[in-house]
């Protein structure tokens, strides 16, 4: 994985051929308030990459390594109004945590929303003891807002040049 470079390309419903397996580990999604953990197949998890993929109040991406295009998570932002968004990310292959991927995925993310979608401001609901994102964010310029339930709320401005 030395000398791979993260690319971002739109999800496609092909993805749930891998995705479907994430979807299954627990590790994946401590951090996360996803209640789906197990149980989801790959034709459940085709169902629903057809669903967001078609959904306009969502953008969707996947997270991908050059040269091997290997696809290694998902970034995202939904509820979408009035340029602003929730964004949500993952890295679902363990086997590349720890290099910097989701940093680089975020910041190609933030750049690809703001000029492409006119996205003015991104909302972040991260858990206080997921270190690994909460560094993630702050690398990005996102910066604490206030608690809410057992979630920290962050929020990051973006710059539309």
């Amino acid at each position: 994985m030395e000398n791979e470079n993260v690319y971002l390309r739109l999800l496609m419903v092909s993805d749930a051929a891998i995705s479907w397996r994430w979807r299954n580990d627990p590790d994946i999604w401590k951090y996360t308030g996803n209640n789906n953990v197990g149980g989801v197949t790959e034709e459940i998890e085709r169902k629903w990459a057809e669903s967001v993929t078609q959904d306009p109040t969502r953008i969707n991406y996947a997270i991908c390594l050059s040269p091997s295009n290997r696809y290694i998570g998902n970034i995202y932002l939904v509820n979408i109004k009035e340029n602003t968004g929730e964004l949500g990310i993952f890295i679902g292959d363990k086997n590349v945590y720890g290099n910097g991927y989701g940093t680089l995925a975020l910041k190609q993310f933030m750049k690809i929303v703001s000029e492409k979608f006119a996205i003015k401001k991104i909302i972040i609901k991260v858990r206080p003891d997921n270190m690994a994102a909460r560094s993630i964010y702050e690398k990005c310029g996102a910066k604490y807002l206030y608690n809410e339930n057992d979630w920290m709320v962050m929020e990051s401005n973006l710059i539309i040049s």
